[in-house]
């Protein structure tokens, strides 16, 4: 009778701490999944700024011989201190057979530069001259030295034919 309730007693404890454990296991789970789904929505996130898709607030107006688009810029670090430098009026020049470029009066800070994957209306900011250029045609490769700052968004099908004087504004 004595071994009996023994391994009853055993029996009941091992439950009881088996349980306990279960619990435990099942908070920690629920806590890896909350940690996960968190790191998702940051990764998404990170994933967008990486790629440059998310685009802010700010937004330029440039002007050209009659010629007007507008300019979707994104949030970084470079955007913003090219937004500061606004309203502007440049001499743009055509370069190589897929961009036209101008100088801001400033060079930009690149802290958090978004490499550029410079496709047709990709604005981008060429750190080694302190360019910026607007992409008429698609460019390969990529280089760490040139980051995208904006996007055209609007009015931008003739980017090839910007000559002369380029007035920037920001967008109302």
């Amino acid at each position: 009778m004595r071994k009996f309730l023994l391994l009853i007693l055993t029996v009941s404890l091992l439950a009881v701490g088996g349980c306990g454990d279960a619990a435990k296991t099942q908070t920690a789970a629920a806590k890896d999944t909350a940690t996960v789904t968190t790191n998702a929505k940051n990764a998404a996130t990170a994933e967008k700024t990486i790629t440059g898709e998310a685009q802010g607030t700010m937004q330029l107006e440039v002007k050209n011989n009659g010629q007007t688009f507008r300019v979707a810029l994104n949030n970084s670090q470079a955007a913003q201190d090219f937004y500061k430098q606004l309203p502007l009026t440049v001499e743009v020049k055509n370069f190589s057979d897929n961009e036209k470029l101008f100088y801001p009066p400033q060079k930009l800070k690149t802290q958090d530069a978004v490499v550029a994957h410079a496709t047709t209306g990709t604005l981008a900011y060429f750190i080694p001259w302190g360019n910026l250029t607007f992409f008429y045609k698609d460019y390969a490769p990529v280089s760490a030295d040139l980051i995208e700052i904006g996007k055209v968004v609007s009015g931008g099908a003739d980017l090839e034919k910007l000559t002369g004087k380029l007035e920037i504004t920001a967008a109302q």
